[in-house]
């Protein structure tokens, strides 16, 4: 694994999985702007709910028979916008799947 600042990362990886390991602060959603499109690479487009955000990234419950992928680049129609990000983790419960998305940052 490459060596990535947990200030870049967003995420702490010498954290065991049961425990929270993001570096920034949860938001939780505003109730209007709970509800998302995730587009993927194929262009399809599939509802998503807000589970909570932070400076990082958003985490996301979707069906889990959406065909994605930890390492995957995707586009989350948030507030209006395409927010491009790339799913850090992918746990499929009962009825769903929490989607861990990492904000996609560009250098200049």
């Amino acid at each position: 694994m490459s060596e990535v600042p947990e200030f870049e990362s967003g995420v702490s990886h010498d954290t065991p999985k049961n425990v929270d390991r993001r570096t920034w602060s949860r938001l939780f959603p505003d109730c209007d702007q709970s509800q998302v499109e995730v587009q993927l690479s194929d262009g399809q487009l599939w509802p998503a709910t807000v589970t909570d955000e932070s400076f990082g990234g958003i985490s996301l419950f979707a069906s889990p028979d959406m065909p994605v992928n930890v390492g995957e680049t995707v586009e989350v129609l948030y507030h209006g916008a395409p927010m491009s990000c790339t799913i850090c983790s992918l746990d499929k419960q009962e009825g769903h799947v929490r989607l861990g998305c990492k904000w996609f940052s560009r250098s200049r």
